[in-house]
């Protein structure tokens, strides 16, 4: 009968400790502070950690709540503890580099976060940082001894600049060129960086495309140019930009359409009136 009690007592403060270990987490998600500082009164383990591996100290510093990130390193909380994927607290901040998590990465600094830790994909934080636009927060970074390492290598430097180009992402665009993309490289449906430049309107980088030798007049699969996909969308400065560099006017695509056409198609008269008068002289 004892035998029975003992086990009884011992599944029930198991039962107890997972809740106060659950609610330790949940508190670091929410950005509940006081859920965390009682989950830390009532012992609950500081590395425990959710299905994905992230401890309560990365979901805090993924969902920006510094004072609590403050809270746990305190109460002793493993600064460079990562989860499936290999992400550290520090790794999680620097990926979103804004506001309270330039905050975020300050504290994990001080508090002796290994900058130079790695994802299972082989990301630093300082990667991190500069893939995704915190150029102020990767200097930071390397201020405190992140290594300025390459992160791309072949055709992935290819399809960095690519998804740089197609978020409109200028400091992403410029780092990614460090290591020599194919400017002219194609996704599958045969748009490159230009024309995802030209369709979004991000003038800066389609400047720095050009410059850096793309090819003003290719085509993706359905035959359309960075120039028909400025004029459909409006964008007149990105239209005179490519006219600059050269851009035909008069190249028809798959369906028989020129820049003009696309224009008109698409309301923007004005540019489709300016692109005429060219075509006509």
């Amino acid at each position: 009968m004892r035998k029975y009690i003992l086990y009884f007592l011992i599944a029930s403060v198991s039962f107890l400790q997972a809740g106060i270990n659950e609610d330790l987490l949940q508190g670091a998600m929410e950005g509940n502070t006081a859920l965390v500082k009682r989950s830390i009164e009532q012992r609950a383990e500081l590395e425990t950690k959710n299905e994905e591996g992230e401890t309560a100290l990365i979901l805090a510093a993924w969902y920006g709540s510094p004072e609590i990130v403050i809270l746990l390193l305190e109460n002793g909380a493993n600064v460079n503890a990562q989860d499936k994927l290999g992400f550290t607290a520090i790794a999680k901040a620097s990926s979103l580099g804004v506001g309270r998590h330039y905050e975020i990465v300050e504290l994990l600094i001080q508090a002796s976060a290994n900058v130079n830790l790695k994802t299972k994909d082989g990301r630093s934080p300082f990667i991190l940082a500069i893939i995704n636009g915190h150029r102020e927060l990767s200097n930071v970074l390397k201020r405190a001894g992140a290594k300025d390492e390459p992160y791309f290598t072949g055709e992935e430097t290819n399809l960095e600049l690519l998804a740089a180009a197609r978020l409109g992402n200028l400091n992403r665009v410029q780092y990614v060129m460090f290591f020599k993309p194919n400017i002219n490289a194609n996704d599958d449906l045969g748009m490159n960086s230009l024309m995802y430049s030209a369709r979004n309107g991000n003038r800066e980088i389609l400047n720095l495309l050009l410059k850096s030798g793309a090819k003003v007049d290719a085509k993706d699969k359905s035959g359309k140019t960075a120039l028909m996909f400025a004029a459909r969308r409006g964008h007149k400065e990105i239209v005179s930009l490519l006219l600059d560099y050269d851009a035909d006017i008069d190249i028809e695509d798959n369906s028989k359409y020129t820049a003009i056409t696309w224009a008109e198609k698409f309301s923007q008269k004005e540019i489709a009136d300016f692109l005429r008068r060219l075509s006509d002289k």
